[in-house]
């Protein structure tokens, strides 16, 4: 898959450099529950990041369809979620948004 920074974003912008930065930070994990970055770069005026594609709908999409999860649905992703990010700690990076 490819991620593209919104064009808007001009190459020399605070929000390109930190895309860049975290495609490069995010290649450097290898997690069942990270999906993989392959490279992050720019082609021109174009950044982007190649990414694993998945199959499948985000937790988002499932949720504005459905609401609600099973108990042992939403524990599942929770669990797989904080052992992404305990991984990602380890490692010295903090996820933010």
């Amino acid at each position: 898959m490819i991620k593209r920074l919104d064009p808007r974003y001009p190459p020399d912008s605070r929000t390109a450099r930190r895309f860049l930065r975290g495609g490069k930070i995010a290649s450097a994990l290898n997690h069942p529950t990270i999906v993989q970055t392959f490279a992050a770069g720019q082609e021109g005026a174009v950044i982007y990041m190649l990414m694993e594609y998945l199959e499948g709908h985000s937790l988002a999409a499932i949720l504005s369809r459905r609401q609600k999860l099973p108990w042992r649905a939403a524990c599942d992703i929770v669990s797989q979620s904080a052992q992404a990010l305990g991984y990602a700690a380890e490692r010295g990076i903090i996820h933010r948004k």
